[in-house]
């Protein structure tokens, strides 16, 4: 993202403009990032009881659907808010098919007349 970024540097008075850029764009996804690391903290331990329960139904459902235990005609299977987030569809298409230097491209299409009038 960087490299996208600076790639488009004619002047040293743009380095700033474009660093709080780089700051501006990856700061919501890894707020993100670090908010689902933290959820599995929280998801992995909880004490025996309901809460842990109600997860590893939640796991179990998930697994055997992707192991195809179940009839994937009748079942229409949800997986966003699944305890376990890698089976979270949703979830795994929004971080790993992120694609910066797209989001870098993008952010200077509709910002560059700000970084090149400085």
């Amino acid at each position: 993202m960087l490299g996208v970024l600076f790639s488009h540097i004619t002047q040293r008075s743009q380095i700033g403009p474009l660093l709080r850029a780089y700051e501006e764009i990856r700061y919501p996804r890894t707020t993100y990032t670090q908010l689902s690391s933290q959820l599995n903290q929280r998801i992995f331990h909880y004490e025996d009881g309901p809460e842990q329960e109600a997860r590893d139904k939640s796991m179990r459902e998930s697994m055997q659907y992707f192991l195809g235990e179940q009839d994937r005609e009748k079942m229409l299977y949800d997986s966003s808010g699944n305890a376990n987030q890698w089976a979270d569809q949703q979830k795994n298409k929004r971080q790993f098919n992120y694609d910066s230097e797209l989001d870098a491209e993008n952010w200077w299409e509709e910002n560059k007349h700000i970084v090149l009038s400085n």
